[in-house]
């Protein structure tokens, strides 16, 4: 279940453009005010931080629950038309994706080892003027929940739509003036900027995506495993990337890009050469990213063991961390 976040001020108060147009809406049956923000799509500024070391605290939670939302969106369409039951089915693998994220970054699930989430984060006010998106509060109260959708209502009814439900958005841990912290497994998180973020504390962000970055030999739930290192006492020490997305609304700005490299770092960090990510074969958006930033294929699935598998067919890609 979606957990309910206390946030200082209203969220009319977080960077909105003046002068925009006001109309009133309908969403599942409920009476909504939308406030519209400019059509236009001015760059997207965000940064990607590391989530809280050991995944332990309220913030960590909130964060946990947005990265899960964020996952749910971004992998589980809601087909036009059933946009309700769509949002119902997202809801239950965010929580199921929420449940299971924890247990892993908090090295409670025997199946994993080390793991480190990022996220990509941008204050409330950039997101809706560099995503072109709208905010509906859901009621009249001044902290009531917010949705965010597109400002073109086709593109929101469309399989895959860019509405972005309340879960993803998180309170600010506040932006400026914090450097990465050693490894970034401090209490403030690495970060890295790309300007402007626009969150500061008390505000709002909005998680626009995130991944897992996994150390060890293989990768649970995965049947294609990485060969490198091979000998010497680093034999099986690999990373491997996971739910690696971005939501709909902010897809071809740079977010997946961003935190693969970022991922990259993690790795370093560990001091890990060999880094490994899985793709669905006929994804080619994901296929040109990591070809883009200089993985290469390295084992495929047969359509056999994916028929039988009952899931699309998965391909292995590999490079190094530097």
């Amino acid at each position: 279940m979606m957990m309910t976040m206390a946030m200082s001020g209203s969220l009319r108060d977080v960077g909105f453009p003046v002068g925009m147009e006001h109309r009133v809406v309908r969403i599942g049956g409920k009476r909504v005010a939308t406030t519209c923000c400019a059509t236009s799509a001015p760059p997207l500024p965000f940064e990607v931080r590391r989530l809280v070391l050991g995944g332990e605290g309220p913030q960590a939670d909130v964060e946990i629950e947005a990265a899960s939302w964020t996952r749910a969106v971004s992998f589980h369409r809601c087909p036009p038309g059933r946009e309700y039951s769509g949002r119902l089915f997202q809801a239950a693998k965010a929580a199921e994706e929420g449940a299971g994220l924890a247990l892993r970054v908090r090295g409670q699930d025997p199946w994993y080892g080390r793991v480190q989430t990022l996220l990509a984060t941008a204050g409330l006010g950039d997101a809706l003027r560099g995503c072109d998106l709208v905010e509906c509060v859901v009621g009249e109260a001044p902290d009531s929940e917010v949705l965010l959708e597109h400002a073109d209502p086709g593109l929101n009814a469309e399989a895959g739509g860019f509405v972005v439900p309340p879960g993803c958005l998180i309170p600010s841990r506040g932006r400026g003036g914090e450097g990465r912290g050693g490894e970034g497994d401090g209490e403030g998180g690495g970060r890295s900027g790309s300007g402007g973020g626009g969150g500061g504390e008390g505000g709002i962000e909005v998680v626009l995506g995130s991944l897992d970055v996994n150390l060890g030999k293989s990768l649970a739930g995965e049947w294609l495993a990485g060969d490198l290192p091979v000998g010497g006492e680093d034999v099986g020490r690999r990373v491997y990337l996971s739910n690696v997305c971005a939501l709909p609304a902010a897809r071809r700005r740079g977010v997946a890009q961003r935190l693969v490299e970022d991922a990259k770092q993690v790795a370093v960090e560990w001091g890990v050469d060999d880094v490994y990510v899985h793709a669905v074969a006929d994804n080619a958006a994901a296929r040109a990213l990591y070809e883009r930033l200089g993985f290469v294929l390295v084992k495929e699935e047969t359509q056999a063991l994916a028929d039988r598998l009952k899931r699309p067919r998965r391909v292995l890609f590999h490079c190094k961390s530097q």
